[in-house]
């Protein structure tokens, strides 16, 4: 059974690109958030995807970045598929956390 969100750290690489599309078909675009470490190219993404931008997992904000891409929303699913994430834990960030 599919997630009904999902967030994918690493949106632009090969395998990031390729589960953003694969659960935009999925689950639908709106339900999917991705992240990029610069800007999307012109139909780089399908339409409607929840584009979170400028987010680099080497830098100290990488996840108040994401926190506020997300805008209040919960994901079922978060997969990591971008670098090393150095210099940062979860406790770091106001992002509830639940581990099932």
């Amino acid at each position: 059974m599919p997630p009904s969100s999902i967030l994918i750290v690493g949106g632009s690489g090969g395998l990031g690109s390729a589960l953003v599309k694969h659960y935009a078909e999925t689950i639908g675009n709106s339900h999917v958030y991705a992240t990029i470490r610069g800007q999307p190219k012109p139909g780089q993404f399908p339409s409607g995807i929840n584009m979170i931008t400028d987010v680099d997992v080497s830098k100290k904000d990488c996840g108040d970045k994401v926190v506020a891409g997300l805008g209040g929303k919960q994901v079922d699913v978060v997969v990591y598929v971008s670098g090393i994430l150095k210099g940062e834990v979860c406790s770091d960030t106001q992002m509830p956390i639940a581990v099932a």
